[in-house]
């Protein structure tokens, strides 16, 4: 689909997605990510749903609608969760942009540069309206203070893996870095627009990590994007952060599941896993409210409880918080925060990290 058709569809579910009953009933409203899933857009759904969450009055029923035109194969038919085409960029910048306008939480220079005018300027409109907005910038900032913290307590890690980097500019901005390698995976049309726009600026905001190397992946094949990381350098013997920022979600549960394996079988003893996800009732909600299956065909898995899921893969140490509880705040998020065990019935986002174990102790003993 043309990139000017895209953005108006998108725009005419945003003006959709903000009309609520008095009673706080969602509307139709539904995200739609370029291919692949547009974030914000999905942001501005989340808002009403946790609206209406909080919302103690009945629910008006919404008028009918006739039934949806077929639309293109969902994300079922395909390993890859989510279609590519040349519109892939926009939600990165998107990202980008919301990175931007929470500076004061987010140190990230080449933010506005990567997003575009464009886009910022379309960001602070969400902003404005949208409860959820800080998500963006409250993940990126959990994950830097964790890959901060990682790095000053163990130097060995040299290795840093960014999958689905979009416009990920920590290497330029991180000097905790500048021991690492960094390898950003990503689709073709995403790293091309980054190339583009970072080699204008080279001068301006040099790399601080010691090496980048940016490789095209789709990630359907996971002994050819492996192959692809160790051929541009990558060690499995040396210690890594792998970073999965809003990843996750656009595979199916069992594809998901075999992406975080290979990871763990190509990681060395002391590397750690940073990921975010989605539970089980927000991807839920989120296809009840699609007015068009093919919408929501990008959105393709949850993970109700991560702990016990990343464990299950051979991981350690698993440590999960929400965004919006204490440690995923940062004085951004201003909506309801209700622990897990007393509501499953709520829409959350996750974070966790966790670690490569087993394999040291069994070099430990060898030594």
């Amino acid at each position: 689909m043309a990139a000017w058709l895209t953005m108006a569809v998108e725009w005419g579910l945003w003006r959709q997605a903000g009309n609520t009953s008095s009673a706080g009933k969602v509307y139709d409203g539904m995200p739609y990510r370029r291919p692949p899933l547009l974030l914000i857009s999905f942001l501005l759904c989340t808002t009403y749903i946790l609206a209406a969450q909080a919302s103690s009055g009945s629910s008006s029923s919404s008028s009918s609608k006739p039934a949806p035109p077929p639309g293109p194969p969902t994300a079922t038919d395909r390993e890859m969760a989510c279609p590519i085409d040349e519109d892939v960029a926009l939600s990165s910048r998107r990202c980008a942009g919301a990175r931007f306008l929470f500076e004061e939480v987010v140190q990230d220079p080449l933010a506005a540069i990567l997003a575009g005018a464009d886009i910022i300027e379309s960001e602070r409109a969400s902003k404005a309206t949208n409860a959820v907005y800080p998500v963006v910038a409250i993940r990126t900032h959990w994950m830097d203070n964790k890959i901060t913290k990682a790095l000053t307590v163990d130097p060995e890690l040299t290795q840093v893996v960014l999958c689905g980097a979009g416009m990920d500019a920590r290497g330029h901005r991180l000097k905790e870095l500048r021991q690492c390698h960094i390898f950003e995976l990503d689709v073709k049309p995403v790293l091309d627009y980054k190339s583009r726009i970072l080699a204008s600026v080279t001068d301006r905001f040099p790399l601080l990590a010691r090496g980048m190397h940016r490789l095209i992946t789709d990630f359907s094949d996971d002994v050819a994007w492996v192959n692809t990381l160790k051929s541009a350098g990558f060690d499995p013997r040396k210690k890594t952060i792998w970073i999965l920022e809003g990843f996750l979600y656009y595979f199916e549960a069992s594809r998901a599941q075999t992406l975080l394996r290979a990871i763990q079988a190509e990681s060395a003893p002391g590397s750690i896993l940073l990921a975010d996800h989605i539970n089980d009732f927000t991807l839920t909600s989120l296809r009840e409210q699609a007015s068009n299956k093919w919408l929501t065909s990008t959105f393709s898995s949850a993970m109700e409880v991560p702990e016990t899921a990343v464990a299950d893969l051979g991981f350690e140490g698993v440590e999960v918080v929400t965004v919006g509880e204490e440690g995923a705040n940062f004085g951004l998020w201003g909506l309801p925060v209700v622990p897990r065990k007393e509501k499953k019935d709520f829409m959350r986002t996750y974070l966790f990290q966790a670690r490569v174990g087993g394999k040291g102790e069994m070099d430990k003993n060898r030594d």
